[in-house]
């Protein structure tokens, strides 16, 4: 064993995964389990959530649990069944879902449903998971994801923007309140991660806009390359951080738009 890889342990081995059934999420959950973290895999699909526990190795442990974060009621109730075995001191929050258009095809009720997934979604989740270590007094830490879209104008996802740059002031705000708890809360912005539903470099592909050629490093990231960063912030290196937004995007967020155009987004 390298003589620093104690910096690098885990905080917690109970950890709530929310839209653990694809995406970063998934990979997340893999490799908590890998670590051999107990993981609760949250998602309104528990055919998605169970795939994810079936591709498990040897080590850990994934439990799925039905959960709609839209819901109060359900986040409620989901997080009762995980806490049957004690409040989890983790939540990584990856659960989002977008669908991609122009601004004037944005509909009051499109962009309310994007509010209610992903920031009131956010809120739902945080606010439920906290209530027993708060009355408690226990250590804990929050990850949320957003986007390196909300550093920046990105065509055809201004509501789902607006949602997530909403999660991160709520995250400042919430770090600078819960420090007291000892409980942490700290966000990382993906850019382009084409396995991830919520990104659209695949959309990009094809639309003559070349992408990837405008990003500094020129490509997507990869699913290791957003997981890292997710176990950093849970482990003991990163008990003196809180309230910080952690951008992960190839340098995605200081390309030039020159050349997009709207009609290329329609």
């Amino acid at each position: 064993m390298h003589p620093n890889s104690r910096y690098f342990e885990l905080c917690h081995e109970r950890v709530v995964v929310t839209g653990g059934g694809s995406g970063i999420g998934r990979g997340v959950a893999l490799a908590l389990a890998e670590a051999g973290c107990t993981v609760y895999v949250m998602g309104r699909r528990i055919e998605k959530l169970e795939e994810t526990s079936a591709l498990k190795g040897e080590a850990g442990r994934i439990v799925p649990v039905r959960c709609d974060v839209r819901e109060w009621a359900s986040v409620d109730e989901a997080f009762t069944v995980v806490e049957q075995e004690g409040p989890a001191p983790a939540l990584v929050h990856a659960a989002s879902d977008i669908t991609r258009m122009l601004f004037e095809q944005i509909t009051p009720d499109i962009f309310a449903a994007a509010v209610q997934t992903i920031l009131t979604g956010n809120f739902h989740t945080i606010q439920r998971w906290g209530q027993p270590l708060r009355a408690q007094g226990s250590e804990g830490v929050v990850i949320s994801y957003t986007s390196a879209s909300c550093q920046r104008e990105t065509p055809a996802i201004a509501h789902a923007s607006a949602s997530k740059a909403g999660v991160e002031a709520m995250t400042r705000t919430a770090a600078s309140e819960w420090g007291r708890f000892n409980l942490r809360l700290n966000v990382i912005a993906p850019g382009l991660f084409p396995f991830e539903d919520t990104h659209h470099a695949s959309f990009w592909e094809g639309k003559g806009n070349r992408v990837y050629d405008r990003i500094p490093l020129g490509r997507a990231g990869t699913m290791d390359e957003i997981v890292g960063p997710t176990l950093y912030l849970l482990s003991r290196s990163a008990r003196y951080v809180t309230g910080e937004i952690f951008t992960v995007d190839g340098g995605f967020r200081l390309m030039q738009w020159s050349g997009a155009r709207p009609e290329d987004f329609a």
